[in-house]
């Protein structure tokens, strides 16, 4: 590959998503001076009004990660939306001269989570491997902070209700609670074992994670 074709393949990146970046805006309501103001006064990331425009007229030669995630933060989408729209036909070109469609694309560029669908061999010595480990641990506690809340939700409204009879159902959802915060223990050693940081959970799960027995270890299953 020449530097001239990989310059040339920069320059339709950034028309692409200047475009897609255009459609997202208007299908939210928003001008270009919203998200330039959004991106700078809320995100912190200083766009000018210009900037954005020009990335949407397709005369920009590129774009910056920094930008990708400022704009779709604005947005209120994930960079991967603007990056592999999978709501259009495509195709997308993830690297030069390589067309996708914008599902195989974002398969592609979400290789990680694709592995630990499909339940690859673990491998301590192999860093790759070693990070979808650590993004592992990060998903299930994530997925326990969802949990966790849902549950805690269920339970201040079944105890507001303050019916008779309901405490055998509240008790039993609260163990379902506890089940949650044994399942995210091994996943929380883990990271404050590798001194990673720990995903944000909100301190009553967090009280509970630490409460419970200490698990093995992390579970790969």
């Amino acid at each position: 590959m020449t530097n001239a074709s990989g310059d040339e393949w920069m320059k339709r990146q950034a028309q692409a998503l200047g475009g897609r970046v255009r459609k997202v805006r208007s299908a939210a309501g928003m001008s270009v001076q919203a998200v330039a103001d959004t991106c700078t006064n809320e995100i912190g990331y200083k766009l000018l009004r210009t900037t954005l425009a020009n990335l949407e007229s397709g005369s920009r030669r590129n774009i910056t990660i920094a930008e990708i995630s400022a704009i779709a933060a604005a947005l209120r989408v994930p960079p991967a939306a603007l990056l592999f729209p999978v709501d259009e036909p495509g195709p997308v070109e993830v690297l030069p001269g390589d067309y996708r469609s914008p599902f195989a694309g974002w398969l592609w560029f979400t290789d990680a989570a694709l592995a630990i669908d499909m339940g690859l061999a673990w491998d301590a010595t192999d860093p790759y491997m070693t990070f979808i480990e650590h993004l592992q641990a990060n998903i299930g506690l994530a997925k326990s902070e969802a949990a966790w809340t849902v549950i805690s939700r269920v339970i201040e409204k079944m105890t507001a209700m303050d019916m008779e009879g309901m405490e055998p159902v509240i008790d039993q959802t609260r163990r379902q609670r506890t089940k949650i915060a044994q399942e995210a223990r091994p996943s929380f050693d883990f990271l404050t074992e590798k001194q990673l940081p720990i995903p944000k959970l909100s301190p009553d799960l967090e009280e509970a994670i630490r409460s419970v027995t200490p698990g093995a270890g992390l579970d790969h299953a």
